[in-house]
């Protein structure tokens, strides 16, 4: 797996830009649905703002499970790769060790 595919940040670090995230989802969810709708329009709907925001966290959950999913998947299909391969030199010293038995 990449360095780039792995994430190395303890759980301290983890819900500090958890936080961080949040207030820049907060942020441009009320920058552009006041853009979209007018100014004052997210602070009178808050129920927009929170779904704004659910599906940008949801959106960006579902891009890092699939990164991190992908490069594991990848790393067990190198990983069969090579148990195969092994295998098939197993069965072939095996059948090496019977035809030479056979003689």
């Amino acid at each position: 797996m990449r360095d780039s595919d792995q994430i190395t940040a303890d759980f301290s670090t983890l819900t500090q830009h958890a936080t961080m995230t949040v207030d820049g989802y907060l942020r441009t969810a009320i920058a552009s649905i006041d853009e979209a709708l007018g100014k004052g329009y997210a602070a009178a709907h808050p129920d927009l703002v929170a779904a704004y925001i659910a599906a940008a966290a949801s959106d960006c959950n579902a891009a890092v499970t699939a990164k991190v999913n992908s490069a594991a998947l990848r790393e067990i299909g190198h990983s069969v790769m090579a148990l195969s391969t092994a295998m098939d030199r197993i069965s072939d010293s095996i059948d090496g060790i019977s035809a030479a038995m056979e003689e």
